[in-house]
C-alpha cells in the first residue's frame, strides 16, 4: 500500500508512478486531513509512504498522523521523501517515529531531489530543468521499486557534514517560527474561483465575501499560492514576480513519452 502526501504534486506523481511498478493500491493522505477520515489500514504488501520534505524532515503533520493510524497486515514500512535538493538526516528521526509503531519495520529512506516549490524562499525550477529532475527521478523510482517487491532493506544512504543540524536546529525555529499563513493575500486579480479553498489538504481557507481568508492553520505546502490559476495569491513580499510550480499533467506525459 502507497499512502502519499503532497501540496503541488511532486509526491503524488512518484506514488502513482510507484503504484504502476509494483502493482499496488494508492491512497492519499491528503484526504485524511481534509475529510478527516478513520486512519485504519490493512495491507498484504509493504507500506511506502511519499511526502515531501519540510525542512529537512518529513512533515511533522504526516508524522503525527502515521503515529495516530493503524497499521495492520504486512509490517514492512519503506519511505520516499521528495526534496529540491536535500533531506539532512531525516532517516534518523523517520526510523525513531518506526520504533514507536511496534508493528511496522523500517526498511529504509530514499529521498527523490523534484522540482523546487517552495517559493517563499527559493525560486521554482525552470520548466526544461523540471522536467529533467522529473526523468530522473523517474527513473530512480522504478529501480526503488526493486527493493519493494523483493522486500530488501534500501541501499544505506550516505550523510554529509551539517546533515543532523539541518534536521535539528533548523528544522524546530523553522516549524514554530516560519510556517505560518499571516503573510498570505490576493491581489486584485483573484477571479473567486474558490480553487485555493478546494485544493488546500487542511481546510485552512474560507472564502469570505469571495475571497480567501487563511485560518491559522497553514503547513506551508503551497498548494493554494501554486495551484491559483491567474496567480493572485502572494506571500508578503517573496513571492511577487516569482514563477509558480505543480507537478503538471503535460510534465508527466513528457516524460512517459521520452522513457
Amino acid at each position: 500500500m502507497i499512502l502519499y502526501f503532497s501540496g503541488t504534486g511532486n509526491s503524488r506523481y512518484i506514488a502513482h508512478l510507484l503504484s504502476k511498478e509494483i502493482d499496488d493500491e494508492v491512497i492519499s493522505i491528503n484526504d485524511y486531513f481534509k475529510y478527516q477520515k478513520q486512519a485504519v489500514f490493512h495491507s498484504e504488501k509493504p507500506y511506502v509512504f511519499v511526502t515531501p520534505t519540510y525542512a529537512w524532515q518529513m512533515p511533522q503533520v504526516v508524522k503525527d498522523w502515521i503515529e495516530r493510524a493503524f497499521f495492520l497486515g504486512n509490517t514492512k514500512a519503506y519511505v520516499i521523501l521528495t526534496c529540491g535538493d536535500s533531506i539532512g538526516k531525516a532517516d534518523y528521526f523517520v526510523k525513531r517515529l518506526f520504533q514507536k509503531k511496534t508493528n511496522l519495520q523500517f526498511m529504509g529512506l530514499e529521498a527523490m531531489i523534484m522540482p523546487e516549490n517552495y517559493i517563499i524562499m527559493f525560486q521554482a525550477t525552470k520548466p526544461k530543468k523540471s522536467i529533467e529532475l522529473i526523468e530522473k527521478a523517474t527513473v530512480q523510482t522504478k529501480k526503488l521499486a526493486s527493493y519493494i517487491i523483493e522486500e530488501k532493506t534500501f541501499p544505506h544512504r550516505k550523510y554529509y557534514f551539517g546533515s543532523m543540524m539541518q534536521s535539528t536546529l533548523i528544522n524546530y525555529p523553522f516549524r514554530h517560527f516560519i510556517v505560518n499563513d499571516k503573510g498570505f493575500y490576493t491581489s486584485d486579480k483573484c477571479i473567486s474561483c474558490q480553487k485555493c479553498q478546494r485544493v488546500c489538504p487542511f481546510n485552512n481557507i474560507d472564502i469570505v465575501d469571495d475571497h480567501p481568508v487563511w485560518k491559522g492553520h497553514c503547513q506551508h505546502c503551497m498548494a493554494c499560492i501554486s495551484f491559483c490559476p491567474v496567480e493572485a495569491i502572494e506571500y508578503k513580499n517573496l513571492t511577487k514576480n516569482k514563477a509558480r510550480y505543480h507537478m503538471l499533467m503535460e510534465y508527466e506525459k513528457k516524460v512517459e513519452d521520452k522513457l
